[in-house]
């Protein structure tokens, strides 16, 4: 499971620098980065969620997409 952040962010023309200050202090800077970065998150706080929604204006679901599944080894 990814966050599809770095491509909404392209999508809107808005930078790490504009997720974290709109995100009202929410988001702090290198976490935004961070998610502008990789994409990726190990846990992702309810506060961050709603933020994201908020400063992208999308619903939850836009913000993921499933990555290939892996194969597991017989």
């Amino acid at each position: 499971m990814r966050l599809r952040v770095p491509q909404l962010l392209r999508d809107r023309g808005l930078t790490a620098y504009v997720l974290a200050t709109r995100s009202g202090g929410r988001i702090s800077m290198s976490t935004a980065y961070y998610f502008a970065r990789t994409g990726t998150f190990r846990c992702l706080k309810p506060a961050h969620l709603e933020a994201l929604c908020e400063v992208l204006e999308v619903e939850p679901g836009e913000l993921f997409e499933r990555g290939r599944k892996r194969r597991q080894k017989s």
